[in-house]
């Protein structure tokens, strides 16, 4: 449910584990596989997504709302159901919960060059007013929308915090954010959504609102093509942008995207 590659090692969400994989020999083969951390509950969908590398040189990963008994090397302990973004060392050592809540599907986050985390996630609230699912800026301790029994599993100080940007049910999947100039200094720091339902990607445009953000949507790539369904955006080398197209064969728990 996600790659990483840094520092001659390969970390996977692979639940109910966080891997790191090596090779010591330097065939091209991994030899060396380490579970980092253990206990997240496996299913077909809203699993554990990850690793992503944060400003700070901390894993980070997302994980839905199905539940979690989790061990981890250094001896912590951790149990309950609700949805979560977390973070470790990548020795697998100090995990602890960063912000969660009663939404179902946080996928994937990115980091602005202050340190923000923005993600996608699904179902901020149960479908009404044709919205469903959003971006979301992720604050530490923050606990988010929906409400759900789960959220009693959380310290909070106030109502459950909202979306940055709203959707339809379009089930948002990856997002990046660009770095390179290969389409002009206007696009340089621009996010971009994977939106599977829809079969397009969205360029946002992100904006200060107080102590949060806003953003300007707008439609970058967008298919006729019924059996096009994004699931990533990936920057290459050379400035340009990778669409991971999944294709039309998954349609279980996303009925919508027949």
């Amino acid at each position: 449910m996600g790659l990483l590659c840094w520092r001659g090692s390969v970390y996977t969400a692979s639940p109910p584990d966080v891997l790191r994989l090596r090779d010591t020999d330097g065939d091209g083969k991994t030899d060396a596989r380490e579970v980092l951390a253990s206990g997240w509950h496996v299913r077909g969908t809203a699993s554990l997504h990850g690793p992503f590398l944060g400003p700070e040189g901390w894993l980070y990963l997302t994980d839905g709302r199905h539940g979690f008994d989790i061990k981890t090397k250094d001896g912590r302990k951790f149990k309950g159901l609700a949805s979560r973004i977390w973070r470790m060392r990548p020795d697998g050592t100090e995990l602890e919960s960063v912000a969660g809540g009663g939404f179902d599907n946080p996928v994937e986050i990115v980091f602005t060059p202050g340190g923000e985390m923005i993600g996608t996630m699904t179902y901020f609230t149960n479908p009404k007013n044709g919205q469903r699912d959003s971006l979301m800026h992720f604050l530490e301790g923050g606990v988010y929308r929906k409400w759900h029994s789960s959220v009693a599993e959380f310290t909070r100080t106030g109502d459950l915090l909202g979306p940055m940007t709203r959707f339809a049910r379009v089930a948002p999947a990856g997002l990046h954010r660009h770095s390179g100039l290969s389409f002009g200094k206007t696009f340089r720091g621009n996010l971009f959504s994977a939106q599977f339902n829809p079969h397009r990607i969205q360029r946002h445009i992100l904006k200060r609102r107080g102590a949060t953000f806003t953003s300007e949507d707008s439609d970058f790539l967008v298919s006729s093509d019924p059996d096009f369904h994004p699931t990533d955006v990936l920057e290459a080398p050379d400035g340009s942008l990778i669409v991971i197209d999944t294709g039309g064969w998954y349609i279980d728990q996303c009925p919508l995207s027949r």
